[in-house]
C-alpha cells in the first residue's frame, strides 16, 4: 500500500473517534464555576480541512515551499474569521529561521601522504560520491594530521567500553567503523542498538577526546549487502557538530588500516566476538587531509498562534504541528516516493484540522472559560519539534 493510499485508510479508521475526542478535550477545558454548553464537532468541516491542507498546491507543507506559506494563510484566516486574537510577532506569526538542508560546495577532499625527506608528499588522492562523502552534520574546514583506527569510537563508561582507552587522538583524525558491537546491546538488557551506535555521538565523542575529524567505514557486510556510501542529504543530525565527519569506502579504509599482518576485519571480528575494544596503529605513518565545505540552506518559517481569552491570565495550550515532509526528502517513509508530493493528511494535517476545529466550538465562549485558550500551529516539527522550541525560548504569552 502507498503512502498516500495508507494515510487515507489511516484516516477512515480514526474518523469516528473525533466526536469522543473533542468531546473530551471540551469538558477538560470548561471546568468552571459556572457551566458552559461547547457545540457540536462539525465531521464534515473536519475533513474538509484535512483535504485542504493535503492539495497538491500544498506541496507537502515541506518547510521553505510555497505549499507550507499557504497552509500557514490557511489558518491565519480561519482565525481571523473567528475573531481570535493575534499572539504571534508579527499578528498571528511567530517567523523563526531553520535549515532546511544542505548541499555540497567544491573544494571537499580526501587526500593520503606520505613522509618525504622534508616534507609530506601527496600520494593518493580520492573521488568525492566515489571513494568518499562528507556528512551533512560535519563542520567545515580542514584538517592534516596522522589517523589511527580507534574501533567502534565508543566511549560507554556503563558498559566498562572505551575505543579511546589507549588513544592520544588530540588534532588527530580517527577512522571508526558504524553499528557497535553486539554486546553492547545485550548489556543494555535491549534487543536494539544502544545511543553509542549513532553516527552524532560518535562524531561528538571524537571530538571530545580532541580530534579533528573522524572517518566512518562500514566494515563487515551482511550477506548480500553492498558498501554503499550514504546519500549526501540522507546524512542525519544537527546543523553542525563542530568535527568534520566523512565516510569512506571499506576498500580505502583497509588499505590504510593493514599494518603487522592484521586487517581491520580481524580487528572488527575480535571485538564483535569480546567485547573489547582494540585500536590499531598503521605501521607505517598514516598522514592524511580532509577538507569539508557545506553550504546550508536556509528558510523562514513560522508558528500561527491566535489566542481566546478566559476568566483568568491562565491558559491551555492546544496545539500540532502544521508542516510535513514536501517531497519526502531524506525523511520518506516510501523511499520509492521520495520526490513526489507526501500529503501528510494524518502527519499532521488531521491534528491540525483538529485545533481549527477547537478553535471554532470555543470561539463563541471568550471570556466564559476559566482558563484561556493559546491554540498553537507549529512548523519545524518535522526537522527536529523546532516550531515548539522556538516558542518556548521566545514565548509570546507569560509562561508563569
Amino acid at each position: 500500500m502507498n503512502s498516500v493510499w495508507k494515510e487515507k485508510a489511516d484516516l477512515r479508521s480514526g474518523r469516528g473517534h473525533l466526536q469522543l475526542i473533542l468531546a473530551f478535550v471540551a469538558l477538560s477545558l470548561i471546568a468552571a464555576d459556572t457551566p458552559t454548553t461547547v457545540g457540536t464537532a462539525n465531521e464534515q468541516g473536519f475533513l474538509t480541512d484535512i483535504k485542504s491542507l493535503t492539495a497538491p498546491a500544498m506541496e507537502g507543507r515541506g518547510a521553505g515551499t510555497k505549499g507550507l506559506t499557504r497552509a500557514a494563510h490557511l489558518i491565519e484566516q480561519r482565525y481571523k474569521s473567528l475573531g481570535l486574537q493575534p499572539t504571534g510577532k508579527n499578528g498571528f506569526f511567530q517567523p523563526f529561521d531553520v535549515i532546511t538542508g544542505a548541499q555540497l560546495r567544491p573544494g571537499n577532499e580526501l587526500a593520503k601522504y606520505v613522509q618525504g625527506v622534508d616534507s609530506l608528499h601527496a600520494r593518493e588522492t580520492f573521488k568525492l560520491n566515489e571513494d568518499f562523502v562528507p556528512l551533512s552534520f560535519s563542520a567545515n574546514g580542514s584538517v592534516s594530521s596522522s589517523a589511527v583506527f580507534a574501533g567502534y569510537g565508543i566511549t560507554a563508561p556503563e558498559f566498562g567500553y572505551d575505543d579511546y582507552a589507549e588513544l592520544n587522538v588530540k588534532d588527530g583524525i580517527v577512522v571508526v567503523l558504524r553499528k557497535e558491537p553486539p554486546g553492547l546491546a545485550k548489556k543494555s538488557g535491549s534487543s536494539e542498538p544502544t545511543l553509542h551506535a549513532g553516527l552524532v555521538t560518535k562524531a561528538i565523542n571524537a571530538r571530545n577526546h580532541g580530534a579533528k575529524a573522524i572517518i566512518f567505514l562500514n566494515g563487515i557486510l551482511d550477506a548480500g549487502e553492498d558498501d554503499l556510501l550514504p546519500r549526501f542529504e540522507t546524512s542525519e543530525g544537527p546543523i553542525d557538530v563542530g568535527i568534520l565527519c566523512l565516510q569512506v569506502k571499506n576498500k580505502v579504509a583497509f588499505s590504510w588500516l593493514h599494518a603487522d599482518g592484521q586487517s581491520v576485519t580481524d580487528m572488527q571480528k575480535g571485538i564483535d566476538e569480546s567485547t573489547e575494544p582494540s585500536s590499531l596503529h598503521p605501521s607505517f605513518p598514516l598522514n592524511l587531509t580532509v577538507r569539508v565545505n557545506i553550504e546550508r540552506l536556509h528558510a523562514t518559517v513560522s508558528n500561527i498562534l491566535a489566542y481566546l481569552p478566559g476568566k483568568t491570565d491562565e491558559y491551555v495550550i492546544l496545539g500540532a504541528h502544521y508542516d510535513h515532509l514536501g517531497r519526502g526528502q531524506s525523511h520518506s517513509l516510501a523511499p520509492s516516493q521520495m520526490g513526489q508530493i507526501h500529503p501528510g493528511a494524518d502527519d499532521n494535517a488531521s491534528g491540525t484540522a483538529g485545533v481549527l476545529e477547537l478553535a471554532r466550538l470555543f470561539a463563541p465562549l471568550k471570556g466564559q472559560l476559566q482558563r484561556g485558550i493559546l491554540f498553537a500551529n507549529f512548523a519545524g516539527e518535522e526537522l527536529g519539534l523546532l516550531g515548539s522550541a522556538a516558542w518556548v525560548r521566545n514565548p509570546t504569552l507569560p509562561l508563569a
